[in-house]
């Protein structure tokens, strides 16, 4: 982090999750800045190097899959702190769900009827494309195996677009996603044929590097920001790492290699 000059404080930051939370990351950075609070923002480059350099401590503020998170801090790789969480639109708490949408006109009425269909997952690591699913259905005492092939498409974006072109019937997307495109008109010809439960949400974890004065300053800056000053986004709650125990405790249900693959 850049020393501070002249009362403003700099860091840098970047997200690990959908395109929407680089928008509000730029909404959020822009409010900051008038508070004397300037956030670069890196979202150039791909996932792979964004996580590198998250991993590498290069990085401030990290918005990130609540799975992979704990994760990566468990494991001691990720050097911070889970500081912050979002509260999206139509939610009163830190929370989020996965939709699970077909084309409209197939079907599928809900889970029930995709025994054989295929699933686009935006990738085996992430919470609310993948684990979130395997575990709802494990609780409905049914398997991921239920679907006959599965297609990886690398964001919940292109899942959706995957399934309205008719390259796979059925996803898992991160409803604050879900609501994102939905906004802009790329939900045509797609309905939500389930929800599973309320999760934690993803989580911003704060780098070793920021000395906890800062680190404070950061959290209040952005826990303080107007409600519904960013679109998406009702505001930004603390919140500490023993939010997302219950992550935790489902990926160890899932066995020594936990609910979801990581490459």
């Amino acid at each position: 982090m850049e020393p501070m000059s002249a009362g403003r404080l700099r860091f840098t930051s970047t997200t690990l999750l959908g395109e929407n939370t680089e928008e509000m990351l730029v909404a959020a950075c822009r409010l900051l800045a008038r508070d004397g609070i300037e956030i670069s923002l890196d979202a150039a480059t791909s996932w792979e190097r964004r996580k590198q350099t998250a991993l590498s401590g290069d990085i401030d503020l990290l918005w990130v899959c609540g799975l992979l998170g704990t994760r990566l801090i468990d494991s001691g790789r990720l050097p911070g702190t889970v500081r912050l969480a979002p509260v999206f639109d139509r939610r009163s708490r830190p929370v989020y769900q996965s939709v699970i949408i077909a084309r409209t006109g197939r079907a599928y009425a809900s889970l029930a009827d995709v025994a054989g269909a295929c699933l686009a997952v935006n990738e085996y690591g992430s919470w609310s494309g993948y684990a979130a699913l395997v575990e709802h259905l494990r609780r409905h005492r049914r398997s991921i195996d239920i679907f006959s092939t599965e297609t990886v498409t690398g964001s919940h974006a292109a899942s959706v677009l995957a399934v309205q072109d008719g390259h796979a019937d059925v996803a898992a997307i991160d409803d604050s996603v879900w609501h994102w495109l939905a906004r802009s008109g790329r939900t045509d010809r797609l309905t939500v044929i389930d929800r599973t439960g309320s999760w934690p949400a993803p989580p911003l974890v704060i780098g070793h590097r920021v000395d906890e004065h800062e680190a404070e300053r950061l959290v209040d800056a952005l826990a303080g920001l107007p409600r519904r000053s960013v679109e998406g986004l009702d505001h930004f709650e603390p919140v500490s790492d023993t939010d997302y125990d219950t992550l935790r405790e489902v990926d160890r249900d899932h066995g020594a290699e936990g609910l979801a693959r990581f490459d």
